[in-house]
């Protein structure tokens, strides 16, 4: 996996925003399982992997483990893991995120507007964002391989 190989998620079609690479990132204004708020401004100049994932599906939940691993090393690098709860409860989400000891910011789509704006159809799904604010690249499925996603974000971070 690397950002050049990331496939467009679709076309922009006339004044419709389109998560498409090289399209910048959209707004968001999501509440945390810890309790702020966070829109897509927070993370300004930063390295992003914005990830669309549930609780229930056990792809998402076999790369928190390299998604924390990685934050771990690369948060002082200017990079952010920005994991969306799709369309689940607060507490259900904020019990997985203890039981699985995540440190990086998990955010809670209740109604599922922001996945919709991402057109998530599959998940996980994760949108490589640079420091810029623009969509490097996209993926849907697991990510496990904490040494691609390294080379993902050394990308991004260029």
């Amino acid at each position: 996996m690397t950002v050049a190989e990331a496939p467009a998620t679709g076309q922009p079609t006339a004044g419709v925003w389109a998560p498409v690479v090289g399209a910048s990132l959209s707004d968001f204004e999501l509440q945390g399982v810890d309790g702020q708020t966070y829109t897509a401004a927070d993370f300004a100049g930063k390295a992003m992997v914005l990830n669309f994932w549930a609780t229930w599906c056990p792809h998402c939940r076999s790369e928190l483990p390299t998604f924390q691993q990685v934050y771990e090393q690369r948060a002082n690098d200017g990079f952010v893991l920005v994991a969306v709860s799709v369309n689940e409860a607060p507490d259900v989400v904020k019990a997985v995120v203890d039981e699985e000891g995540l440190e990086f910011p998990v955010l809670l789509d209740s109604t599922g507007a922001v996945g919709s704006t991402y057109q998530v159809r599959g998940i996980p799904a994760s949108y490589f964002v640079d420091r810029n604010g623009i969509i490097r690249g996209s993926h849907v499925g697991a990510i496990t391989d904490a040494e691609s996603l390294n080379k993902v974000i050394d990308a991004l971070l260029e």
